[in-house]
């Protein structure tokens, strides 16, 4: 048999392991694709976006994109933004966070590149949110890879600051890392177990 002690430590482990990043993507896009939505500025397409819900509260540590390089300066890339969205026409409304380092693609082909957020940015169950994509500097002309992959919305390009917005041909190859917040009646189950065992333990010894 288990003693006490054992499901007592497999409890702990339990609860420590739901409050840490998992090893899956709140948002993945999948495969980078061999094509994309140029982005640059004085085009259709100034800043590009990837629309997405999530189906429990979370917290977001983390942005990337499978991006390009066209032309531009020596770390030139895309700023990362996350920006809530007000409606299920996938506007990109109010941003919530910005990443303190760029995507600075290297190359011209498709490839993830991440980078971290300055402190996790919760994120509401239902609610719908996107990440932006913005270039660093105006001379700056990158792409980003179309996704293919199923249950995903179709990005969303505009080509003034934000002012407006249109659905793009496909989605966009984008990811935000993090970790789901534990359901209260999780912890509530281990809580109450460990106490349990506690007592029990403390009464036969």
């Amino acid at each position: 048999m288990i003693s006490a002690r054992a499901v007592l430590v497999l409890c702990l482990a339990l609860l420590a392991g739901s409050a840490v990043p998992g090893v899956a993507y709140l948002v993945d896009g999948g495969q980078p694709q061999h094509a994309g939505v140029q982005v640059k500025a004085n085009s259709s397409c100034v800043w590009a976006a990837e629309p997405f819900v999530l189906a429990a509260d979370a917290y977001a540590t983390s942005i990337g994109a499978a991006v390009a390089r066209g032309i531009g300066p020596a770390g030139s890339g895309f700023e990362a933004w996350l920006y809530t969205i007000g409606s299920i026409s996938h506007v990109p409304e109010t941003p919530i966070a910005q990443t303190p380092l760029p995507l600075v693609p290297l190359n011209t082909q498709y490839v993830y590149y991440d980078t971290p957020l300055a402190e996790p940015v919760f994120l509401r169950a239902g609610d719908l949110y996107a990440v932006v994509l913005k270039p660093t500097d105006p001379t700056f002309i990158g792409s980003v890879s179309w996704s293919f992959k199923p249950g995903t919305y179709y990005g969303q390009g505009t080509p003034d600051d934000g002012k407006s917005w249109y659905m793009l041909a496909w989605p966009l190859a984008v990811r935000v890392d993090g970790y789901f917040v534990p359901e209260p009646g999780a912890f509530a189950g281990m809580l109450v177990g460990i106490l349990g065992l506690a007592t029990r333990r403390r009464r036969v010894n």
